[in-house]
């Protein structure tokens, strides 16, 4: 529990605050308390972006104070100002229980047979602020940066990167993947073919409507040739194009100059469609 001086500082602190702007007040009373309720005026509308009068003046709180901003976006219960749904209000305000226990009472993700470390490991405060956040699903970092501190080697790929994913490149890594828990390897929302023609609707449409078919593109197996995240080689391949269809190809079979020309000069892909044709050997 707080000592009386605690208190006593507490009350004097709210005292001094009286007659300050509510921007003011709420800057100076979270440095020291941890739960304060944001005032209307703060919150945002639904651009997302806090209205003009919500953010105090650059000299109306000491130096230390004049980087921070009120939070955007917040927990509901902290939103609701219900404080007492996690926090014994009658106990110094400590929490009912721990927090993976308290998030599970309402957060259920393990049901899904892959579950993401964290939550396996009961950390949510490791991604998410309890109270609130600058960063959408009260996330401790943008989405980009937040996943980028785990998966490193992964955050080295995209940026140096000669083509990146479009969502890799939006900071969007919840497009494809869950966060928490999933059915489907490395958290993906759906299976991989499923998820790739989401997005890629002309893919999509090949696989409807063209006579002959890659067959790994056929069998939804797109990983096989491209790079989820980002490759040093176009349309995000693997590898370069000759090295990937000689994975499959046997490449004597196009040594022969009286089978194939100038097989060296060229990408495969200058010749054959690597989804589908509707001609055969996938002649473009």
């Amino acid at each position: 529990m707080y000592s009386g001086i605690h208190l006593t500082g507490a009350i004097f602190l709210c005292f001094l605050t009286l007659h300050c702007s509510r921007g003011t007040r709420y800057q100076v009373l979270r440095v020291f308390f941890d739960g304060i309720p944001v005032a209307d005026s703060l919150r945002t509308d639904n651009s997302g972006s806090p209205p003009e009068h919500a953010v105090p003046a650059a000299n109306a709180v000491q130096d230390t104070l004049q980087t921070e901003r009120p939070a955007w976006y917040y927990h509901p219960a902290q939103d609701a100002s219900e404080c007492k749904a996690c926090h014994d209000i009658g106990q110094s305000f400590r929490l009912y229980a721990q927090a993976a226990e308290l998030c599970g009472r309402c957060h259920t993700f393990k049901d899904n047979p892959i579950v993401h470390n964290p939550v396996e490991g009961n950390a949510c405060t490791e991604c998410h602020n309890p109270h609130g956040s600058q960063n959408e699903h009260i996330l401790v970092a943008t989405e980009r940066e937040l996943c980028a501190t785990c998966h490193d080697v992964w955050a080295d790929e995209f940026e140096v990167a000669g083509s990146t994913h479009a969502p890799v490149s939006a900071g969007k890594c919840g497009q494809c993947h869950d966060p928490h828990a999933s059915k489907h390897q490395t958290l993906l929302l759906k299976p991989t073919d499923q998820l790739c023609v989401d997005c890629h609707s002309l893919q999509k449409m090949a696989l409807a409507e063209t006579q002959y078919l890659h067959p790994p593109f056929e069998s939804g197996e797109c990983l096989s040739c491209h790079a989820a995240h980002g490759s040093s080689e176009p349309s995000l391949l693997a590898k370069s194009s000759q090295a990937l269809c000689y994975d499959c190809h046997y490449k004597a079979d196009f040594r022969d100059p009286e089978t194939h020309a100038d097989i060296d000069d060229m990408p495969c892909y200058e010749c054959h469609n690597p989804h589908g044709a509707d001609n055969e050997f996938l002649i473009r």
